[in-house]
């Protein structure tokens, strides 16, 4: 039932002594200023005042907070506890079933507010996976995906696809440059021809495979340098390979010089540049460490590490200050420690899926403090 009158403001919409006796449960919505009034007209009807109670505030989200009591004392409980809008109020035999029924709040992250700093279109996919597990994301992008300065590059590099016999994308943002090239030259993928892909990590995988691509090679380690170690097994002459690498237009050197080495022709391409957050996100940012409104902060790359304390400006120190830091895979973690920062999560599968596995397992722990609710 609502709590609420009548277009009659003199009597109530509901009949109080049916309802104080009649259903085994009822559930109150829109009672929470008049609570203790409610409780009261419900023992003036015939309820008994031990009748287990409950109030639970913001059901079913991350920051669910719940107070079981009786009838007698449940508003007074719920004022305690500080409850406020919107919450319902439970009163049955029910209530006492909470300890065996209740599933979300015993989630392993529940309670935790994640900062996600991915680029916005790569936010939903993580703060779903969050979601799941009980957490609040809060996604902020930290650093936003943008066309490379000079396009000419790349332009050409896609014009003459036929010359290369293998093809390494080293990321999502990759995959989806090269291939919004490919279709604005009036092509698809068979543009590449027989030249062999090789693609870092599963997320890499998965965006070639949304462009009807499967890759050659996946390989087990996801860096440069295990990439480099992939392509030269899988390449029998590699002093003849030629090597397309599209990627961002900052980016470690390891893959390229390996290959180089090796005595491979390596063609690396800005296919994508990263810059900062926008000034209101930038803003955002600040607030949410400088007032402590997150409980962690995730890293996804080197730039969001970057952008973040850029962000954070002569405060970026607050981030090493009573915040969990997970960071994607080790190259993350270097930057993030490199500013001074201990990082607490590192997966050994370096996606957004293994970052979110890894913050459970380091939740389930006992690492992290977990209030009642």
């Amino acid at each position: 039932v609502t709590a609420t009158k009548s277009q009659d403001k003199d009597r109530s919409s509901h009949d109080w002594a049916k309802l104080a006796t009649g259903p085994e449960t009822l559930v109150i919505f829109m009672g929470m200023r008049k609570l203790p009034s409610l409780m009261q007209i419900l023992v003036e009807n015939g309820r008994a005042p031990e009748t287990p109670a409950a109030v639970i505030q913001w059901a079913s989200l991350p920051k669910q907070r719940t107070v079981v009591g009786t009838v007698a004392d449940i508003a007074e409980k719920a004022r305690e506890a500080g409850l406020g809008l919107p919450a319902l109020t439970i009163v049955g035999d029910v209530v006492e079933l909470r300890g065996t029924l209740r599933w979300y709040d015993t989630l392993p992250l529940f309670g935790q507010r994640v900062l996600v700093t991915r680029p916005a279109h790569q936010n939903d996919e993580m703060a779903r996976m969050l979601r799941d597990e009980g957490a609040e994301p809060v996604a902020v992008p930290a650093i936003r995906i943008l066309p490379p300065a000079d396009p000419a590059p790349l332009e050409e590099a896609v014009r003459a696809l036929a010359r290369y016999r293998w093809v390494v994308l080293t990321s999502a943002n990759g995959v989806r440059a090269l291939f919004e090239e490919i279709a604005r030259q009036g092509r698809d993928a068979r543009a590449l021809g027989g030249a062999k892909v090789c693609a870092i990590g599963p997320a890499t995988a998965e965006a070639c495979a949304g462009f009807g691509v499967r890759p050659d090679v996946i390989p087990d380690e996801f860096r440069g340098e295990g990439a480099a170690q992939a392509v030269l097994d899988a390449e029998p002459d590699i002093a003849t390979a030629r090597v397309l690498l599209p990627r961002a237009e900052v980016a470690r050197e390891a893959l390229p010089e390996l290959l180089r080495e090796a005595g491979a022709s390596v063609d690396v391409v800005p296919a994508y540049r990263t810059e900062g957050a926008s000034e209101a996100d930038a803003a955002r940012i600040r607030d949410l460490v400088h007032n402590r409104k997150v409980d962690v902060v995730t890293f996804t790359s080197p730039s969001t590490v970057r952008e973040v304390a850029h962000a954070l400006g002569e405060h970026a120190d607050a981030v090493g200050e009573g915040f969990t830091v997970a960071c994607i895979g080790p190259i993350t973690r270097d930057a993030a420690e490199a500013r001074g920062w201990p990082v607490h999560v590192t997966p050994d599968d370096y996606t957004a899926r293994g970052l979110v596995d890894a913050l459970r397992a380091h939740a389930v722990s006992g690492a992290v403090e977990r209030e009642p609710s």
